[in-house]
């Protein structure tokens, strides 16, 4: 089995019963976090930048968009609150990695959100996926050994953990989730030029 297999194999049989109780406390604490997070950055001028580019964004409202309480299209909805709750750069970071990590900011709001539009989604089940997403997103971080100031990348595996709790939330099976990881792979890119 290729590492590929491997990684789709762990978020599809991940369940409550495999996860240690202290990484179910933890996802809560991330939940927490993030929401605190995005309430602090929510009066940023990124934060405004995000909301209005998705109030421009049209389709069907399905989403909240955290403390002003607008519906948009899931998608926009995560990116509106995922920037917010980065605004200010106040959310939890990981600092065992060369370059940090901030799984949380990444990874709550795609949860959430489809938890929202889906009600079937339950509890339990969201906190399962986080944890097994941000394990995933914090275990990739740590395995980059070069600091992204000589390689001009940063944030390269940010994408592993928003599909792990997206697919694992939209209960999708082996094909689907390997396609998943597929398109997300080819969207990882982090460029450090953001910075300049």
């Amino acid at each position: 089995m290729d590492l590929t297999a491997q990684l789709i194999r762990h978020v599809i049989e991940t369940h409550k019963e495999t996860i240690p109780k202290e990484s179910i406390e933890r996802a809560k604490l991330s939940i927490l976090d993030t929401l605190a997070s995005a309430i602090g950055g929510s009066d940023d001028q990124i934060a405004h930048f995000a909301r209005r580019l998705g109030s421009l964004s049209g389709g069907k409202a399905e989403c909240t968009v955290w403390v002003s309480g607008e519906k948009l299209p899931a998608c926009m909805a995560v990116l509106v609150n995922a920037t917010t709750a980065r605004a200010i750069d106040f959310d939890d970071t990981y600092e065992l990695c060369i370059n940090g990590c901030h799984a949380s900011a990444y990874n709550v709001p795609p949860a959430l959100a489809l938890a929202e539009r889906d009600p079937s989604i339950t509890g339990s089940e969201l906190l399962v996926a986080l944890a097994t997403a941000m394990d995933l997103h914090m275990r990739l971080a740590r395995s980059v050994t070069t600091h992204s100031l000589k390689t001009g990348r940063d944030n390269m595996v940010a994408v592993w953990g928003t599909t792990a709790v997206s697919t694992k939330l939209l209960r999708m099976d082996e094909e689907k989730t390997r396609n998943a990881f597929g398109i997300a792979y080819a969207h990882a890119a982090g460029e450090v030029q953001m910075y300049e």
